[in-house]
């Protein structure tokens, strides 16, 4: 008898503190963030933007000669080719980002990732690292045409909400070939 009340404070204690497990690695948001941009910055750099541009001369060959130039943003966001607005950058990544890599960064599961997700205070972290990474994705999938690409898609597709556009025009007719001598039945 004196083992089951010992069972039921334990499992009353339990249940008193709540949720039972480990703490949480990252327990706020700034905290997970900072995780995050640090697995952005072990995986990427930033590289000038340049652009090729002819010069109207040509060489001895008979070639174009062209002038490279920085490419330089203007205060409203557009392009601004004569170099004299803010340098724009474009990342370059040593390895691609992934769920996967950031899990073995942040040292924690791909469930606890989940689990981060759920979260409502850490969630707004995860939603931004995956539409990076679906960004990161389809940068892939336009600077890749022409190449094997159906596993950027395939990731798309299962992890990102995208569904091939299926269309259906007229109407389709179904022939159904029966016996002789059938038809009467069916009538």
């Amino acid at each position: 008898c004196r083992g089951r009340r010992v069972t039921a404070f334990l499992f009353l204690g339990v249940m008193a503190m709540g949720k039972a497990g480990r703490k949480k690695k990252y327990a706020t948001a700034k905290a997970l963030e900072q995780a995050v941009n640090a697995y952005w910055n072990s995986i990427s750099y930033e590289e000038p933007a340049v652009i090729s541009t002819p010069t109207g001369e040509v060489d001895e060959q008979g070639r174009v000669k062209y002038a490279t130039k920085l490419l330089t943003m203007k205060e409203d966001g557009g392009v601004d080719f004569s170099g004299t607005g803010t340098p724009k950058t474009i990342t370059k990544y040593l390895e691609p980002p992934s769920v996967a890599g950031l899990c073995i960064f942040l040292g924690v599961s791909k469930e606890t990732w989940a689990d981060y997700a759920r979260d409502e205070k850490l969630s707004p972290v995860c939603a931004r690292f995956k539409l990076r990474l679906e960004r990161y994705l389809l940068g892939r999938l336009n600077s890749e045409k022409g190449k094997n690409v159906q596993g950027i898609m395939f990731n798309l597709k299962n992890n990102f909400g995208y569904a091939d556009k299926v269309e259906h025009s007229g109407e389709t007719a179904l022939k159904i070939a029966m016996e002789p001598g059938v038809e009467e039945l069916a009538e």
